[in-house]
C-alpha cells in the first residue's frame, strides 16, 4: 500500500490507475484547499449579507481569523509568498500556493 500526494491534480483515469497500483491513501493538495477556502469565503460573504445588520448577532470573522493565524505563524509561508506587505496580504488570502492548512489554529 502506498500514499499519493496532491491527488487533486489528477485526472479521473489517473486516480483509477493509482488505486490499481495500490495507492490506497490519496491526499489532496493545495488546489483542493484553495477551492475549499474560496467556498468558505463565499459563505462568510453570505453571512455578512444576511446577518451583518442584525443586532446581537456575532459573525464568524473567518477571513480575519485566518489572516491573524497566518501572521502569527509565518514560517510555512516564507518559501511560497513574496513581495511587500500588500502583496503578501493578497497572497495569504488568494494564492494558489495555499498555505492556510499549515497555520494550525
Amino acid at each position: 500500500m502506498y500514499e499519493a500526494h496532491s491527488t487533486d491534480y489528477q485526472t479521473p483515469g489517473a486516480l483509477k490507475g493509482d488505486g490499481a497500483d495500490h495507492f490506497a491513501i490519496l491526499k489532496v493538495g493545495p488546489w483542493m484547499t484553495f477551492a475549499y477556502r474560496e467556498a468558505v469565503f463565499a459563505l462568510e460573504a453570505v453571512e455578512k449579507e444576511w446577518l451583518g445588520a442584525a443586532r446581537g448577532t456575532s459573525l464568524s470573522s473567518v477571513t480575519d481569523t485566518l489572516e491573524a493565524a497566518m501572521q502569527e505563524k509565518p514560517k510555512p509561508l516564507e518559501n511560497y509568498h513574496h513581495g511587500n506587505e500588500a502583496a503578501l496580504r493578497i497572497a495569504r488570502k488568494y494564492s494558489y500556493s495555499d498555505r492556510s492548512r499549515y497555520t494550525g489554529r
